[in-house]
C-alpha cells in the first residue's frame, strides 16, 4: 500500500480526528503526518522488502 492510499484510508477512519489532534499537539500538520507515514512505509519496504 502506498502512502497516498494509506493516508486517504486513515482520514476515512472514525478515529482520524483523535489522531490528527494528537499530531497537531506536536505541531504537525496533515502534510507532516502524510510525510511521516510515507517515511515509515518506505522504511518498512527497505528493511523487510514490503510495507504491511
Amino acid at each position: 500500500m502506498g502512502a497516498k492510499k494509506a493516508f486517504s484510508r486513515l482520514k476515512e477512519w472514525e478515529c482520524w480526528p483523535v489522531i490528527r489532534d494528537h499530531y497537531a499537539a506536536k505541531d504537525m500538520s496533515e502534510h507532516d503526518i502524510y510525510k511521516h507515514i510515507k517515511t515509515l512505509l518506505e522504511e518498512r519496504s527497505v528493511r523487510w522488502g514490503r510495507a504491511i
